[in-house]
This record gives C-alpha cells, structure tokens and sequence, in this order.
C-alpha cells in the first residue's frame, strides 16, 4: 500500500521510499492523502521556515559572497590590463 507525504513546499505525493525517503527520517508518512492533508491543515508550515532541502545562506554570508565577486570582479580587470601593457611592450620591442 503507497505511502504519502508533504513534501517541504506543502504538496502532498506519494513516497517513492518510505524507508529512505528523499525528505529525511523524520517527515511523517501517511497511508492516504486525505490523512497527509489533514495533518497539513492542522500543522500548517510558517511561510519564514527555511526549506530543509536547500542550503539556505545568511545575510553576512550573501554580503560575503558579493563582495568577493566584486573582489574578482576587479582583480580580472586589472589583470587584463596588466597583461595589455605588457603585451603592447613586447609588441613595441618587435
């Protein structure tokens, strides 16, 4: 007989393997939909929760993340133009 469960963004499937579900031990299984779907109307999830699945980032870690390309971003260009004058010396020796 299938199992069911809720999936982190509140859908309701059926478990492919409820012995190793995709969504961790401890999501609750039910034996039909109709169980899954009262349970998730009297256990709604808050809208702020972050979802298990994905490696949800603080705000440091963002601000982080963008000046580091910004850091990059910076250093490509002056590498670029470090590499165009050197290329126009050796450009004038010839």
């Amino acid at each position: 007989m299938p199992k069911y469960h809720i999936t982190p963004t509140q859908r309701i499937l059926e478990c492919k393997n409820p012995d190793n579900c995709c969504f961790g031990a401890d999501t609750p299984h039910f034996d039909s939909e109709k169980e899954a779907e009262e349970y998730r109307d009297k256990n709604p999830k808050k809208s702020n929760e972050p979802l298990p699945m994905f490696n949800i980032k603080s705000d440091e870690e963002i601000e982080r993340d963008k000046e580091n390309e910004r850091i990059k971003s910076i250093a490509k260009k002056a590498a670029k133009e470090v590499f165009k004058e050197a290329f126009e010396e050796i450009i004038k020796k010839f």
